[in-house]
């Protein structure tokens, strides 16, 4: 049967098949003749096109191909006038001074400091004692163009709006304007690609992920024989291990922002606000299965050693409790809470930019306990006592038993 098919392997045939002439590979024929004359027509003219540069058929052609390429989106225009057309509203027939860079410059101080955002000039000394990021970061930055910072902490339409009702001066003569309409200024803000090193370790970074969940998971299979009514649930357990992490990468993200800037700085925050929601998650998670679990008995101890021991606990409730609400008070309040734009009253942008500022104080404040008081507390002392005197205080909360 398989004689029967040209070529069909295994056949007594095949090989003479595929030796026929017309399906030999590797003959190479004769190139054809190319006239002299034509030849060093193509040179002059390449020549000649290296000295004149692209024309502009070229460049044309070439943005063409590179906006069809997968993933290759258009830079985005940063210019506020596009983008936010109600503050030509707010300074329209005002009639602004005109600043050069060296005269902002001088005005570096707590008494006048002024700051360029988007070729204006504002000066930012009401923003003194409310704003959310503190006011070492306002005078550090006084007398300078902070049109980056300002726009990768990507400000709502509603604190643009109140920057130029109330604080907005003056504007760079022309001379000294930047057009944040072009792409060279528009990159400076979205920043440049990541590094061949700085793809290579995210990678290896999402590889370590998965592997570290792989364990997890082939631990979790590997443990699951009942336990004793009488000490915690395996699945309180697991919230104990998962809010440790959490807490950890929490306090870590937080720490890591505060030494970065721009747009690490920006990332670095995102995962600290995703790790805190996820935190409050967790938290009513391990509150039900707190409350569905046995409670094993408590080590032997001094009385006042116990006490402090369940303050300690109950203290970490709380702060697990409010440090990501006053977190999530200060972004309601500064980007949700309903502001002039929809009640016409001033006094609610202050009454929300005092509230903003008293939850990110507090949340500073709260945080500043957990790392430098509950943490040490919980970790250096608690947990050290119990094992120098030989007690399992780990395999009390380790889900892998």
């Amino acid at each position: 049967m398989w004689n029967k098919i040209p070529g069909r392997f295994p056949s007594a045939n095949w090989m003479e098949f595929y030796m026929r002439p017309e399906s030999r590979m590797g003959d190479i024929g004769e190139e054809p003749l190319v006239d002299p004359n034509i030849e060093q027509l193509r040179q002059l003219q390449d020549e000649l096109r290296k000295l004149e540069g692209p024309s502009k058929e070229d460049i044309e052609a070439s943005k063409a191909a590179a906006q069809k390429v997968p993933g290759k989106a258009d830079v985005p225009t940063l210019g506020e006038e596009a983008r936010f057309p109600k503050l030509a509203e707010i300074s329209a027939g005002r009639d602004l001074p005109f600043f050069s860079r060296a005269e902002v410059a001088k005005h570096n101080s707590a008494e006048e400091p002024y700051m360029i955002i988007h070729n204006r000039v504002y000066n930012v000394k009401s923003l003194l004692g409310s704003h959310p990021g503190g006011d070492d970061v306002l005078l550090s930055k006084a007398g300078t163009d902070v049109t980056k910072d300002f726009e990768v902490f990507e400000h709502s339409e509603k604190a643009r709006i109140q920057r130029d009702r109330d604080m907005l001066v003056g504007q760079l003569v022309p001379a000294e304007s930047a057009d944040w309409n072009a792409e060279t200024a528009v990159a400076q803000v979205v920043g440049e690609a990541p590094s061949e090193s700085t793809r290579y370790m995210r990678y290896k970074a999402v590889d370590a992920t998965i592997a570290i969940v792989g364990w997890y998971l082939y631990k979790t299979l590997q443990n699951r024989k009942p336990l004793s009514q009488f000490t915690y649930s395996r699945a309180l357990r697991h919230m104990h291990l998962i809010m440790a992490v959490g807490i950890f990468g929490a306090v870590g993200t937080a720490q890591a922002a505060s030494r970065a800037e721009g747009q690490t700085r920006k990332q670095l925050l995102w995962w600290h606000k995703q790790t805190g929601v996820a935190m409050l998650v967790a938290l009513l998670l391990r509150v039900f299965f707190r409350l569905r679990s046995g409670i094993p008995p408590r080590f032997p101890g001094h009385p006042i050693v116990q006490m402090i021991e369940t303050q300690s606990l109950r203290a970490f409730y709380a702060l697990a409790l409010m440090l990501p609400v006053s977190g999530i008070a200060n972004e309601y309040f500064l980007k949700w809470a309903p502001g002039s734009e929809t009640t016409g009253k001033e006094e609610d942008d202050q009454r929300n930019d005092r509230l903003a500022k008293k939850s990110i104080d507090a949340h500073k404040v709260l945080g500043k306990l957990l790392q430098y008081a509950w943490l040490p507390f919980h970790l250096g002392y608690t947990t050290m006592y119990h094992y120098s005197q030989g007690r399992g205080v780990v395999r009390k909360v380790s889900p892998f038993i």
